[in-house]
């Protein structure tokens, strides 16, 4: 289901002006993987109910737990986005949650504050301000 809801959301040519809470709401499932990626960049992994994965790259961003320590193994029983703010919440079944808040703009170019590549490989990246990119996570970027 999250995947046809990612087709509807996310048509090729990457810009929409669809709501992304939808899609967001599908984060649901396993925390499979939480480490540390070159530049000090916390990297979480989730498996849904269909075995899909989803990665989450914390850039520009404040990441903070409510509850728990270790959160490899816990399970995220619901998502939300603030689309004007960027923050993410995912709350976990022992009644924690794990929130992504973004950083304030230093400069013009600042890194995005979050990435999230869904399981059909799309890359939502918020930031830096009230900026949403959708684009395939395959395609490089050029510039």
């Amino acid at each position: 289901m999250a995947e046809r809801m990612e087709r509807a959301l996310i048509p090729p040519g990457a810009a929409t002006e669809a709501p992304l809470e939808p899609l967001f709401s599908a984060i649901t499932g396993r925390i499979t993987s939480v480490r540390n990626t070159f530049p000090d960049t916390p990297r979480i992994e989730i498996r849904d109910q269909h075995k899909n994965t989803w990665h989450l790259s914390v850039l520009d961003s404040s990441l903070s737990s409510s509850g728990t320590e270790f959160l490899e193994g816990e399970t995220v029983v619901e998502t939300s986005l603030s689309e004007r703010t960027g923050e993410l919440v995912f709350n976990l079944s022992n009644g924690s949650a794990l929130t992504v808040s973004p950083n304030p703009i230093e400069s013009r170019d600042d890194p995005p504050n979050w990435e999230v590549v869904t399981p059909n490989g799309w890359s939502i990246e918020f930031g830096p301000g009230p900026k949403v990119q959708i684009q395939r996570a395959d395609v490089p970027v050029t510039g």
